[in-house]
């Protein structure tokens, strides 16, 4: 299928700077948000299948993670794009199945941060971590990291959120904050109580910038 060929892709969302690593806090976090069992499937989660077939709506902080793997979701990204059908799907989880075996997991991850949207015009973990958090994606704290994986669920809605009202999902974030690995209980102690604590600025019609705690 020539997905081999994606191993020397570059990105145009990030191309000059380097790939972010799997021990970065916005890497760990995705895996939390969106595939919290990347380690260890072969390109699809049976599990997260099923569950997203028997489960009916779930008003809960993690509902939307979809049963999508990374590797769905960059294959998604390279290849078939987001049209829903069954063909569509089928396709998508076949070449997820050979990209596991011709890329492996590390250049998935990389190439997944280096691609995945943050909202409109905004494309890859470095462009997110500058527009939202003003500094680069390798120096994001782990609260910072949760909040922008907890966008990946449906970045359109909660950009717009942020947009327009200056906040963030706390909800989410928390959630995503708590299933980061590693992250040591008295940091994450720290990180929730520094989410709980910051401060919104007022509602604004423009790009806004949160006041992070240090």
């Amino acid at each position: 299928m020539g997905t081999e060929a994606f191993a020397n892709a570059r990105s145009g969302c990030s191309a000059s700077t380097p790939p972010l690593g799997r021990q970065s806090w916005l890497a760990r976090a995705v895996i939390a948000a969106e595939d919290q069992r990347f380690d260890t499937h072969p390109g699809y989660d049976l599990a997260e299948l099923a569950a997203a077939l028997t489960s009916g709506p779930e008003p809960v902080a993690h509902a939307g993670r979809g049963a999508s793997t990374l590797t769905q979701q960059l294959a998604k990204l390279l290849v078939t794009g987001d049209a829903r059908s069954p063909l569509r799907k089928l396709r998508e989880l076949l070449y997820a199945v050979e990209m596991e075996q011709t890329l492996g997991k590390p250049r998935i991850l990389q190439l997944y941060l280096a691609l995945a949207p943050w909202g409109p015009g905004v494309c890859g973990a470095e462009a997110a971590a500058r527009h939202y958090a003003g500094r680069h994606a390798a120096a994001l704290s782990p609260l910072q990291a949760a909040w922008l994986a907890a966008m990946l669920h449906n970045p359109g809605a909660e950009a717009a959120r942020w947009r327009e009202t200056g906040q963030i999902n706390l909800q989410r974030t928390q959630w995503v904050l708590q299933g980061i690995r590693p992250l040591p209980r008295r940091l994450l102690t720290r990180q929730l109580a520094a989410l709980a604590r910051l401060d919104w600025p007022a509602p604004l019609a423009q790009t806004v910038k949160i006041s992070w705690p240090d």
